[in-house]
């Protein structure tokens, strides 16, 4: 059976690029995402959304406190992640236009998909409403060179 391989960092649109690929690639064998980044590979198509918005949606859904750790954690994911020369899936892309990112996966894969009835993509996926004014020094150095690297 023919695999595909997701993963992301907490509140990066994971779950939505999950059950769209599980929908759209009914045969497919798509496990669950783990947010480790143990299971990377060249085969792995990985959610990227702007530290801004995934760390203080990451920390306000899971009252997590400390800003400095949660941005090293997205830090260590998304480098790893870079040295490891998987995918990248821009979150904004995937919300603006996910059929697109279907097809451009089926045609790397060569795997067939079917359009069935998506009602999650009339979901309105809003950007996280709790914005922290923090800097975010070391993600903002990262994510440049990781928007350089879209897949």
């Amino acid at each position: 059976m023919d695999r595909i391989l997701i993963d992301g960092f907490p509140r990066s649109g994971n779950t939505f690029f999950y059950e769209l690929l599980s929908t759209c690639f009914s045969n497919v064998d798509i496990p669950q995402f783990r947010h480790s980044v143990k299971t990377f590979s060249s085969n792995t198509y990985v959610m990227l959304r702007d530290p801004q918005y995934s760390i203080s949606s990451f920390m306000s859904t899971f009252r997590h406190e400390d800003i400095e750790s949660a941005e090293s954690w997205w830090v260590r994911y998304y480098s790893t992640a870079l040295e490891n020369k998987v995918k990248f899936i821009l979150f904004e892309d995937l919300i603006e236009n996910p059929i697109a990112i279907v097809d451009k996966i089926s045609k790397d894969l060569s795997l067939p998909y079917e359009i069935k009835d998506i009602k999650f993509l009339n979901k309105n996926e809003s950007k996280n409403p709790y914005k922290i004014t923090h800097s975010f020094n070391r993600a903002s150095i990262l994510y440049p060179s990781l928007l350089k690297c879209l897949w």
